[in-house]
């Protein structure tokens, strides 16, 4: 029966390929012959930039000979030499990795060619960085090359690197400890490459940075790739920075919600404002409120928070009341003890509605959540002194008016203005200097209420 099988199974196979058309058999004939000369031109590239490594080694003799002979070295020689050698690295890596690049290399051969390439590319990538450090410019295309190649030779000699070979123990276990290591060239391209004005390459670099992990996964739980030593958010906001100044939104689309994670204060307010600014400067109104109105939500006690609040009152207060009314009832509503609400919310009340009583409250609250509020300070003060001057008014412009209604108004005046008093001074005490804002109204109340000694006082600053 097994006898049968086998021979049925010989049967179908044949059938097969006497059933191919000669076209068949001519296309798989060339796709074969193809293929195996991409194999040679893969194994020769390949072949050819380690060779290339072996004439590094020659010049690195060269290079070692003419610095043994002390005084009498020749220094231009030195420098022609190690040029040379940069250049045939550079090869090298460019050879070796289109190599490996087709897939078509023998994996008992790479090995070889990742040790290699983390050869040539180290020197390639020692270089740039001693260049940054003696303040020459840094080339970020080969950095670029460098980096990419030293991690990928890293993981290469890991994966291809055999335990039981002495000679690639040692080297496997560097690698391993190299590779977490190398995470931190990434965040230096980013770095160089947007001194050089070079915002693509920021972005793969960036890019790279954030995906190291997930590229080089035995790596992902090495403690120094769970908590990189430069902040992604840092580099993700210097790349939005570039693209804002760039007008290049998709960038700074892309990288907002990357620089916000883990941000600090300084970082947040920077994106966040300068996420506005774009929305604003594309005319997209509906999406700026909406975007503002989010960040508010996200921490109403942020700095953010409060400008985004009067940014939005300050766009209202060109369209209509009513706007304002809804915007201020909503955020006292959905935040009543945040001092900014309450501030916009008194805003409207005394402003724009003329409720100096309830615009007070408003006031009142907002400097009793944060003491220091000048602003809400002033305005409290403001909506007793506005009452007391319109209630001075109306009894001056009175025809019909008896002396006790005289008198019961004149200490209605009298009073509004002991209790505007007590914040003109607190403003007083905590801006002595800035006397524009409480020497008028001060002076103004001292007079009303009997003071002479203290208006006159005042009325010094308003001279």
């Amino acid at each position: 029966m097994k006898k049968f099988a086998i021979t049925l199974a010989l049967v179908l196979s044949t059938a097969s390929i006497v059933a191919q058309s000669p076209e068949d058999k001519a296309a798989a004939k060339a796709a074969e012959k193809a293929r195996k000369e991409a194999v040679k031109q893969a194994n020769a590239r390949f072949k050819e930039g380690i060779g290339v490594g072996d004439r590094i080694l020659l010049l690195q003799s060269e290079i070692k000979l003419e610095k043994n002979k002390a005084d009498k070295a020749d220094a231009a020689v030195i420098a022609a030499k190690s040029e040379e050698m940069l250049t045939l690295s550079l090869q090298s890596y460019e050879m070796i990795n289109e190599a490996l690049q087709t897939g078509l290399v023998d994996d008992a051969k790479k090995f070889d060619g990742y040790r290699q390439m983390e050869i040539s590319c180290s020197r390639l990538l020692n270089n740039e960085l001693e260049n940054y450090q003696a303040k020459r410019p840094v080339d970020v295309v080969i950095m670029e090359k460098a980096v990419n190649g030293v991690c990928d030779a890293y993981h290469g000699e890991i994966t291809y690197g055999k335990e039981s070979n002495p000679l690639h123990k040692n080297i496997i276990e560097a690698a391993k400890g190299n590779l977490p290591e190398s995470m931190k060239y990434y965040a230096y391209l980013c770095q160089f490459s947007l001194d050089a004005k070079n915002i693509e390459a920021a972005c793969r670099a960036m890019d790279s940075y954030v995906t190291f992990p997930q590229k080089y996964p035995e790596m992902a739980q090495h403690a120094q790739v769970a908590t990189p030593q430069i902040k992604p958010s840092q580099l993700a906001a210097m790349i939005f920075s570039a693209g804002f100044d760039a007008g290049n939104t998709e960038i700074c689309n892309k990288y907002a919600a990357i620089a916000l994670d883990g941000a600090d204060e300084n970082t947040r307010q920077f994106v966040q404002s300068r996420n506005a600014q774009l929305l604003k400067d594309q005319g997209k109104m509906d999406e700026w409120l909406t975007y503002l109105k989010s960040v508010i939500a996200a921490d109403p006690s942020s700095s953010m928070a409060e400008i985004f609040m009067q940014q939005i009152m300050a766009y209202l207060d060109a369209k209509s009341a009513s706007e304002i009314d809804a915007f201020t009832a909503e955020m006292v509503k959905l935040y009543p003890d945040n001092h900014t609400a309450n501030y916009c919310r008194g805003y409207y009340l005394a402003y724009k509605a003329d409720q100096y009583e309830q615009g007070a409250e408003c006031f009142k609250k907002a400097y009793e959540i944060k003491p220091d509020y000048a602003d809400a300070i002033y305005n409290c003060g403001y909506c007793y002194y506005k009452k007391a001057i319109n209630k001075a008014a109306e009894v001056s412009g009175s025809k019909q008016k008896t002396q006790a209604a005289v008198n019961k108004a004149e200490a209605e005046v009298k009073e509004l203005f002991r209790q505007a008093m007590p914040y003109f001074e607190r403003l007083r005490e905590m801006s002595p200097d800035d006397s524009d804002r409480w020497a008028g109204p001060l002076n103004t109340i001292y007079k009303n209420i009997g003071e002479k000694e203290k208006a006159q006082e005042v009325q010094a600053y308003l001279q």
